[in-house]
């Protein structure tokens, strides 16, 4: 058995704020780090409900992400989804590449 990280979906209604993103993320690492095989860039809204949004939009640290999938050896693919509008595909593309520079 093996795991699919989407961040945004490790977030619950009220749980989604920008205090306690990279909390969820290392939970979510230390429990299944190992086991990712594939990623999903959705990002989630800042705020007390559930709302998807594109990568870059919301709250996700996608920067950090990318450091932990590292860390992690994580070597699948990163999917982004999420995008509503194909326009800001580039956008949501440039934005994940530069995070994942950063590691």
């Amino acid at each position: 058995l093996k795991m699919i990280l989407d961040c945004a979906n490790l977030f619950h209604a009220g749980e989604a704020h920008k205090e306690n993103v990279r909390a969820t993320l290392e939970h979510a690492f230390a429990l299944y780090g190992h086991d990712i095989v594939l990623a999903h860039g959705k990002d989630i809204s800042e705020g007390e409900g559930i709302s998807f949004c594109g990568t870059g939009r919301g709250i996700v640290d996608f920067a950090y992400t990318a450091k932990l999938l590292s860390e992690y050896h994580f070597a699948g693919d990163m999917f982004l989804h999420g995008i509503y509008d194909e326009d800001d595909m580039v956008r949501a593309k440039e934005h994940w590449l530069t995070a994942s520079d950063n590691i």
